[in-house]
């Protein structure tokens, strides 16, 4: 879906304020057993349900994987990975790229296909922080600070990220011991919103904790038992 998005330059965010939503699929997976874009959720793939989600908040939904037929069997056209198996920082790559081909320069939204619930209460913290001179925005969970090596760290997903990185980032993923988006995040300007629930509170890695989010355990003191 190609529209209308956000201006090109970090400190200036078009009247819009819509953002391209691009969601990371097609991993290994391998703490799950399968793929976990493709778990039942409440009868239907997670990669469905997320992108309903993220549908209702206005931007584009796009979905990423190591190749653009991935999801062909559920009508899910996909932007392929800059290199396949080459893990997250691949594909944010591709998004990147599709972003400028597609909607010009701006800001865009990566998003893990293991986030069960999206919330649209998450989008304006970040999206404030736009008109900063920073190149990704992103959340960090709040700590006590004991120590100077306590500072703040942000979470790499989900996040949004300004094309502005797209020539390092594709320089980065062609050097191998340089393919993390935490390692990317540490050679940029970040601007992190501090909170005690991130958005990975609601991301699963294993079909036991796929189950406890969709069906969290009673508190204590709220049975209905007599």
């Amino acid at each position: 879906m190609v529209g209308d998005c956000d201006g090109g330059v970090p400190g200036e965010v078009g009247v819009s304020q819509q953002f391209p939503f691009y969601i990371l699929a097609g991993g290994r997976s391998s703490r799950f057993g399968s793929d976990k874009a493709t778990a039942d959720v409440t009868g239907q793939p997670q990669v469905v349900n997320l992108m309903a989600q993220l549908t209702r908040t206005g931007g584009p939904v796009h979905v990423v994987a190591d190749h653009a037929d991935r999801y062909q069997a559920l009508d899910i056209p996909c932007v392929a990975d800059a290199i396949p198996g080459a893990g997250p920082l691949a594909g944010l790559v591709a998004a990147l790229e599709h972003r400028l081909e597609n909607y010009g320069p701006g800001w865009l939204w990566l998003v893990p296909c293991d986030q069960l619930v999206w919330d649209p209460k998450w989008e304006p913290p970040l999206v404030a922080h736009t008109v900063r001179d920073c190149l990704v925005v992103c959340y960090g969970r709040n700590k006590p600070m004991e120590s100077a090596a306590d500072l703040l760290s942000g979470e790499p997903l989900p996040a949004m990220y300004h094309t502005l990185l797209a020539e390092l980032a594709a320089e980065n993923l062609m050097t191998s011991n340089r393919r993390s988006l935490h390692g990317l995040l540490r050679t940029v300007r970040v601007a992190i919103e501090p909170t005690d629930t991130p958005p990975t509170d609601f991301t699963f890695n294993t079909p036991a904790e796929l189950a406890r989010l969709i069906d969290p355990p009673s508190k204590p003191g709220n049975s209905n038992c007599r």
